[in-house]
């Protein structure tokens, strides 16, 4: 009892005295910053839900689908149906109105936009209004915004089976690229290559609880996390641990790269089989992003800075160097793009933004308006 307690003592002392260290760094030596501080004033409503966790971000249907949590809303900035889709609640089908689903993750759902007319969907929805001539026999068109945050071709497919129903849509458009490729750090690799999937990461090996030993698991989890938010020695701990590489780290960009496109080409093929059973015309757009833009406006470079310099979420400025160097979709486009029959339609908007003097980006993906207006008549010219 007196080692337990004697040891008790020794760990107390050690974590006031980095408390104090810390809160003498703080006042004295470094200025506090946060991600956003780095991203835009019209962005911080978005910011502010990703990154408060006292409300779940995420309604999860446990098929495999994180929709829109409805009771952690973003008032005046989005509007949902009663599913959790950022789009008017789902009709029968009218055969007066050219129906057009929009599949995708973050930047597809539209975040940074204004409010929902400012998204992708919204703002193609309201250019093909428009286009009388586009329009033909149909009397209007109707964008149902599908995509979900953190969405993943493997949830469009989920999506498409379990919804596609309920609108039947003329046109399927899928924006995505990103997430695929660069931003599926958290999955394991032979995870991803042994069931062809993009998983839920958060997800990744959960057992009911009731499973032998899995209470006191939880309770051991539990109880690190909450050192880990309460604990100067717990953080300090684990940020060596994190540089002696205690703790796995995700692949290289390349191999990032090279495991995603691998997935991305089979999920385009399920994407566009789906699509033909259901008779809708697919097409695939594939996103851009900021480290392909020559010309930053400066809250751009503010955002290059962050995640090169400060928030290394993709390894810092060595992965920002290869982005800014590659398109990632080029060793596959040749491939889907003389493959219609196989893959649909491709068009890669991956440097749409390159000679862009004005800004366009709030974050490495996502857009403000005037991006997404661009990105929407593209689409619209395609179509």
């Amino acid at each position: 009892m007196q080692l337990f307690l004697t040891i008790f003592f020794f760990f107390l002392i050690i974590e006031w005295l980095l408390r104090i260290i810390a809160r003498l760094k703080k006042t004295f030596f470094v200025k506090e910053v946060f991600r956003k501080d780095f991203l835009a004033e019209e962005y911080q409503d978005y910011i502010r839900r990703v990154e408060d966790w006292t409300k779940p971000m995420f309604y999860y249907l446990p098929i495999g689908l994180r929709l829109f949590n409805l009771k952690n809303p973003i008032p005046g900035r989005v509007e949902n149906n009663s599913l959790g889709f950022r789009c008017p609640e789902f009709t029968p089908p009218d055969p007066d109105t050219l129906r057009i689903a929009l599949l995708g993750g973050s930047a597809a759902w539209g975040s940074g936009a204004s409010d929902n007319s400012a998204t992708i969907a919204g703002q193609l929805e309201k250019m093909l209004n428009q286009n009388r001539s586009f329009l033909g026999t149909y009397k209007k068109a109707q964008c149902y915004n599908l995509a979900q945050i953190n969405g993943y071709q493997t949830q469009d497919i989920l999506t498409l089976l379990f919804f596609c129903n309920k609108i039947k849509p003329n046109i399927v458009i899928s924006f995505t690229g990103w997430n695929e490729l660069v931003a599926m750090e958290t999955m394991k690799k032979e995870i991803l290559e042994k069931y062809e999937v993009f998983y839920m990461s958060e997800m990744e090996g959960w057992e009911p609880i009731n499973i032998a030993g899995n209470k006191t698991k939880l309770l051991k989890d539990a109880l690190i996390a909450w050192l880990k938010e309460h604990s100067e020695l717990a953080r300090l701990t684990e940020k060596y641990a994190l540089r002696s590489g205690e703790i796995r780290r995700s692949m290289p960009i390349d191999k990032m790269i090279e495991v995603g496109t691998v997935l991305f080409k089979n999920h385009l093929k399920i994407l566009h089989a789906v699509c033909r059973a259901y008779n809708a015309r697919h097409l695939q757009f594939l996103q851009p992003y900021l480290y392909r833009k020559k010309i930053l406006a400066p809250e751009e470079q503010k955002i290059i800075h962050l995640y090169d310099d400060l928030r290394p979420a993709h390894r810092g400025k060595k992965t920002g160097d290869f982005l800014r160097s590659h398109n990632i979709y080029s060793s596959m486009l040749g491939e889907i793009q003389n493959s219609p029959d196989l893959f649909g339609q491709t068009h890669d908007l991956c440097d749409l933004f390159m000679e862009e003097r004005d800004a366009r980006f709030y974050t490495l993906v996502h857009l403000n308006d005037a991006g997404y207006n661009e990105v929407a008549r593209k689409i619209h010219n395609f179509l």
